[in-house]
């Protein structure tokens, strides 16, 4: 039976990651993989609300659009706005079955974060949308927006309705969708965002768009080290993931499918400065080798080289800027932490 408090004296460092003993106490003093409380804390350090960034010219920039280049916006900030709303679900499921007192603090964490995403995203729509209502109902009855969440979705709800049988199936693929969902999906749907800042056209959007990226950088880097840590005998998941190799390739493939027919449709009636349907088609491409290497596996697009190169204006969060001159978001606050070795940063060496 599942329980709160284990009452039991427990050995955190004795323990695997999902499917152990019930949680004791939250304690930080040791454990088993001292990486997570280091993301931990990290994501601490960036503590951030949307109302720090105005969005009030935006509402003025947005009418100066093109009929297509609204679209594309919309279109956009929509699947934004879905994705989020499923994540941090999944997140609190996934936290059901954790075992570790700095894995669970991490994911709690996390959680909060993709909270703060989801009302960014609502703070954006207000902000710029004279009927906010009518995009957030359209987002559920857009079947092109929803089919691309699908497969994310299915993997969640498998968690969520799991047997004892199938339990650690649904914990491995669940996690793989999300480093597929949190390093690709937004990634491509970032680069559109972008495009509009690169534009100088609804600067708010993109400059809480650079805070949550690097957010996302962070959660991709979670994914990675939980599934690093899943090759270990100890976790009892070595089966599991000889089992399912073909399933996540499959699953990689099948994403950048998705990927590629959502370019088509934000692109029907034509593309915006720099960005196109074969360059986003091509970066989603890229962006597959770089995760699938993240996790030990290998390329699926051959030497693929990363089609917009003027995303590192966008995607380098540290770099310096006049505060008169354009609004900071590369700050953190109460960082403890100064080095950025352990982050995983290579993503934007574009």
């Amino acid at each position: 039976m599942k329980t709160v408090l284990n009452n039991l004296l427990v050995d955190p460092t004795k323990q695997p990651m999902f499917l152990g003993s019930s949680l004791s106490l939250q304690r930080y003093d040791i454990q088993k993989y001292d990486v997570f409380l280091e993301l931990f804390r990290q994501m601490l350090s960036f503590f951030w609300t949307p109302e720090e960034i105005s969005v009030e010219q935006d509402r003025k920039s947005f009418e100066t659009l093109s009929d297509n280049e609204k679209f594309i916006f919309q279109s956009t900030l929509s699947y934004q706005t879905l994705l989020d709303s499923i994540i941090s679900r999944y997140i609190n499921t996934l936290a059901d079955n954790v075992s570790l007192p700095e894995l669970e603090s991490v994911l709690n964490v996390w959680m909060y974060f993709e909270n703060i995403h989801s009302y960014s995203y609502t703070y954006i729509i207000k902000g710029i949308f004279q009927n906010p209502k009518s995009i957030f109902d359209n987002i559920i009855l857009n079947e092109h927006i929803m089919k691309r969440a699908a497969s994310t979705k299915e993997k969640y709800d498998n968690l969520l309705n799991s047997t004892k049988d199938n339990i650690k199936d649904n914990i491995y693929l669940s996690l793989i969708a999300t480093n597929i969902m949190e390093g690709i999906k937004f990634y491509t749907s970032f680069a559109c965002s972008f495009a509009f800042g690169e534009l100088k056209k609804c600067p708010g959007n993109a400059d809480i768009l650079k805070l949550i990226n690097r957010d996302e950088n962070l959660h991709v880097r979670i994914t990675q080290q939980i599934c690093k840590f899943m090759k270990n005998p100890d976790e009892g998941f070595t089966d599991t993931i000889k089992k399912n190799q073909d399933v996540v390739m499959d699953m990689f493939a099948e994403a950048i499918k998705d990927e590629k027919e959502w370019a088509s449709y934000l692109f029907q009636n034509g593309s915006i400065l720099g960005l196109n349907e074969q360059i986003l088609s091509q970066y989603a491409e890229w962006l597959c080798n770089i995760r699938t290497r993240g996790l030990g596996l290998p390329n699926l697009f051959g030497n693929v080289k990363n089609p917009i190169k003027w995303l590192s204006n966008w995607s380098g969060m540290n770099q310096q800027v006049a505060a008169q001159e354009h609004t900071i978001t590369s700050y953190k606050v109460s960082s403890t932490i100064n080095d950025t070795q352990s982050m995983d940063l290579s993503d934007f060496k574009l």
